[in-house]
């Protein structure tokens, strides 16, 4: 995790040299799609159909809530099931997939 500790020019540099990026809903997501590398971009109370990745080389993972997409920053239910219901094995499997392309 290099949050807070790189200046933005250095997470370009760090993100062009990248194989691939996993992502949340950000810019250095967009960053990413933008350069051409291959991007998991994760979306929980956001959706991709307004802020995905742009790119044949971006992958999405959601997951359809009742109550999504709420846009919020915290959960209003209590429960971030949008999140939590997200495996760590199905971002790593669109992470390979991608990768071997």
């Amino acid at each position: 995790d290099l949050s807070g500790i790189t200046s933005l020019e250095q997470a370009v540099s760090i993100i062009s040299g990248a194989s691939v990026v996993i992502s949340n809903d950000s810019g250095l997501m967009h960053i990413a799609g933008y350069l051409g590398v291959p991007v998991v971009g994760i979306f929980g109370s956001t959706t991709p159909a307004w802020t995905g990745p742009l790119g044949k080389n971006a992958r999405i993972v959601s997951v359809n809530m009742e109550c999504s997409p709420c846009f919020e920053r915290t959960c209003h239910l209590k429960h971030y099931s949008c999140l939590k219901k997200i495996t760590a094995e199905s971002v790593l499997e669109l992470a390979m997939e991608i990768r071997r392309k």
